[in-house]
């Protein structure tokens, strides 16, 4: 939870060992037959003697090798670039001393001899790109380890040390190699790195965040390499998506304005016939010869009116006649009927 929180690397002892069990032989370089080191065997590598270990008759790691094996991985450029968070090791002061300490010098060769394991009462120096800044204490007591491995499915219990017997002998082990004089947790108290103690039967989310409260904001280099390849494909992700949305918004765009360019161009058309369709009757109706003209609009009514003249006689014709054609003009408008009064 940590490592995911600070986005740093958990190395777990276990993994880092399964790992380095899977890894292929590294290549052999043979020596030229005329070259001084062909008597020799070439020197083992790191993975070759991990890898020959656990393909031994015990199939584990002496202690010296585990603590090469884990101060290759942290002086790795991930965990010195980004940190990391150490899980599973180490399990007492020995392996503390083992793993922390720093590359010794002919100075120090003369002043500590190598014989007997080194006691809390020798403190060795330490190398600061190793040694961690915080230390997490999980503190729970026999019953509640044993407890918690009971629950365990049985896929994490199968071809494990994580059975009661197993989980006995260790606890066993640890109180054994973590007395009051000569315990691991002092390693560190005594270089100003303080553990944290924690209770590990009520780790609570809460609890959880105070711990990292403690702690402090992350102060490391930035993301790994697989975080930035995953931040660059978000990214990238995120701009296709914005182009496309872009690109959509804009065919939306187009699409609209077209289809009110086509109902205006409608609209226009359609006025544009209707004009058209008026003014062809009008036309049709101005080009008729005069005479039909005349015949249709003028002629029924002149007639009706010289018939009437001739029957009634008047002093006056030619007012009577005017009279008369005032009074019977069809009501029309003036373009249908010109001898309509106005």
């Amino acid at each position: 939870r940590l490592a995911a929180h600070y986005k740093i690397n958990h190395v777990n002892v276990k993994d880092v060992v399964e790992r380095y069990r899977a890894m292929a032989p590294p290549p052999r370089i043979a020596p030229a037959e005329d070259s001084a080191e062909s008597a020799e065997p070439p020197a083992k590598s790191l993975q070759e003697e991990v890898q020959e270990a656990l393909a031994g008759e015990t199939g584990r790691l002496s202690d010296p090798l585990l603590a090469r094996l884990m101060r290759e991985v942290l002086r790795s450029r991930p965990c010195q670039n980004q940190g990391f968070v150490l899980d599973g090791y180490p399990r007492n002061l020995q392996d503390c001393q083992a793993l922390f300490a720093a590359e010794k010098t002919g100075e120090d060769d003369q002043a500590q001899p190598d014989d007997g394991p080194v006691t809390a009462a020798a403190p060795t120096k330490h190398d600061p790109t190793l040694l961690p800044e915080q230390v997490v204490v999980l503190e729970a007591t026999d019953e509640f380890i044993k407890l918690r491995l009971m629950h365990l499915p049985e896929t994490q219990v199968a071809g494990t040390h994580n059975t009661e017997e197993g989980i006995a002998r260790r606890l066993a082990t640890y109180r054994q190699q973590n007395t009051a004089d000569n315990e691991m947790t002092s390693y560190f108290s005594e270089r100003d790195v303080h553990p944290i103690p924690v209770d590990a039967s009520a780790l609570t989310e809460e609890r959880v965040q105070q711990l990292i409260s403690t702690i402090g904001k992350p102060h490391n280099y930035g993301p790994t390499a697989e975080e930035l390849a995953a931040e660059r494909r978000r990214k990238e992700q995120e701009e296709a998506a914005q182009r496309e949305a872009a690109e959509a918004e804009v065919r939306r765009a187009e699409e609209a304005d077209r289809a009110e360019k086509q109902r205006r161009h409608q609209i226009e058309a359609e006025r544009l016939s209707e004009i058209q369709r008026q003014e062809a009757a009008i036309l049709a109706e101005r080009s008729k010869p005069l005479r039909k003209y005349l015949m249709d609009l003028v002629m029924p009514t002149l007639t009706k009116g010289l018939l009437e003249v001739a029957k009634v006689r008047p002093a006056d014709p030619i007012d009577y006649l005017a009279e008369y054609l005032f009074k019977h003009t069809p009501d029309e408008d003036t373009e249908g009927a010109p001898f309509a009064p106005k």
